[in-house]
């Protein structure tokens, strides 16, 4: 890589990092959260550098033998544990509040 870690891609880079990781241009703008249009814009003007953080993070987990749908289960599994967390915090301030009723 040519250009530092905190900055943003260029295009060829850009393109060279999604096709190491497997993903079309549209599919690389919907995994880090923006329309396929953009995924595709950014493979002619270069993308930000907030994606150009995600996509060499998971560059670099997908070196430590991560794919990007395994870090794709990670986040649901992450979000879900706190839900369930909020949920088990909700119950005991409900019990709580019985209690001193």
């Amino acid at each position: 890589m040519a250009q530092s870690d905190m900055t943003a891609m260029t295009a060829v880079e850009y393109r060279e990092t999604i096709d190491a990781l497997g993903f079309t241009q549209g599919k690389a703008g919907r995994w880090v959260g923006v329309t396929p249009n953009s995924g595709r814009r950014w493979a002619y003007q270069g993308c930000p550098a907030w994606a150009a953080k995600m996509l060499r993070i998971a560059l670099y987990l997908q070196s430590l033998g991560m794919t990007p749908h395994r870090i794709d289960d990670l986040i649901v599994q992450e979000q879900a544990m706190r839900a369930r967390i909020k949920a088990g915090d909700r119950a005991i301030a409900a019990l709580k509040q019985e209690a001193s009723a």
